[in-house]
């Protein structure tokens, strides 16, 4: 970060420094002001909130992955996409 007025003192720059990186947490911690943003930011909040209940007491066994989360499976035919199409033409 830039400022003109910025503390020539090393313990002096760190205080204004750590008390700048304070004030920006705290800025980015209030929920927007528009209104789409700002239901993004509930539903995000909401959905933490729930994750935070719905942890199992013990660690034990991890949590399933759901079907939509799992990777897709790896394509079996040679020459798919772009350079299969180029293949392809040019044969």
């Amino acid at each position: 970060m830039y400022y003109k007025t910025l503390p020539q003192d090393s313990v002096l720059r760190r205080h204004f420094e750590s008390a700048a990186a304070m004030q920006s947490a705290a800025w980015l911690q209030q929920p927007p002001s528009d209104s789409v943003l700002r239901r993004h930011f509930d539903q995000l909040q909401s959905l933490r909130s729930s994750q935070d209940t719905a942890l199992p007491s013990d660690h034990s066994a991890p949590a399933p992955i759901p079907p939509a989360l799992k990777a897709p499976p790896a394509q079996t035919d040679e020459g798919g996409g772009f350079l299969g199409w180029l293949r392809k033409l040019f044969g």
